[in-house]
């Protein structure tokens, strides 16, 4: 069985010993849970992740009343962390909200330990689907925008990625996005063919290239951007 580890935000004493219980339930075939801290504030989680790694968080969205799930949500919206959400709520606005953050699975209170096994599951499995799926399958990226939701944004709509720092920014016609991530990851892990690399600051698409000089490109919009001296052979080879 694999261990699973987690960081559990929830303030309220008893459903911490229900919750303990029913993962320690021997249910799962597959999977081993081990919480690594219990967090009775938002910000003790937050503080959690700057020592701990789990593998899951599960996650209280109200916390003395006060909607700290909707908070932490906002503070990891690019992080790749898969995450449980919990409530005893039954307000849709609660729920739709939840929902514009990220794709995730959503329990009801109280909680049943078959369910919670069943979320925390298919959680894992969609994430690892995620993680290992080929980019050729492709042909999209969940990205953030400045509202700070989620959105599925199609790979021929990017016109261009730019480095800022240890976040990616992409731009399309309309809007920027962006992503904590390096553009060499990015290349490796999550784009297509489409996307060449032509500065240490710049990634381009190459569906969005009008012209081509000596030392720059032009983009759709009239984007212009630097070639940069170790690239310039390998962008020229690209478009011959």
């Amino acid at each position: 069985m694999q261990d699973i580890t987690l960081l559990v935000l929830e303030d309220n004493e008893i459903d911490q010993i229900q919750i303990e219980m029913m993962l320690n339930a021997e249910i799962s075939t597959t999977y081993k849970y081990r919480v690594l801290a219990w967090c009775t504030s938002l910000e003790e989680l937050i503080l959690a992740l700057e020592t701990h790694q789990p593998d899951l968080i599960l996650s209280d969205i109200f916390i003395e009343g006060k909607p700290e799930g909707l908070k932490l949500l906002k503070s990891l919206k690019n992080s790749t962390i898969p995450i449980v959400m919990m409530t005893s709520s039954s307000e849709l606005s609660v729920y739709q909200e939840v929902m514009h953050y990220k794709r995730l699975h959503y329990l009801a209170k109280p909680l049943n330990k078959f369910t919670l096994h069943s979320a925390l599951e298919k959680t894992l499995e969609e994430y690892l689907q995620a993680k290992h799926y080929k980019v050729l399958d492709r042909q999209f990226i969940y990205l953030s925008h400045k509202t700070g939701y989620t959105e599925r944004v199609n790979f021929r709509d990017i016109v261009y990625i730019e480095a800022e720092g240890n976040y990616a920014q992409f731009f399309t016609r309309e809007r920027k996005y962006v992503l904590k991530k390096s553009l060499a990851r990015l290349l490796e892990e999550d784009l297509d063919g489409s996307f060449l690399r032509l500065h240490n600051k710049f990634v381009i698409n190459n569906l969005h290239v009008l012209k081509i000089t000596d030392n720059s490109v032009i983009l759709t919009g009239e984007i212009e951007l630097p070639i940069g001296k170790s690239f310039r052979k390998e962008v020229h080879a690209y478009f011959k």
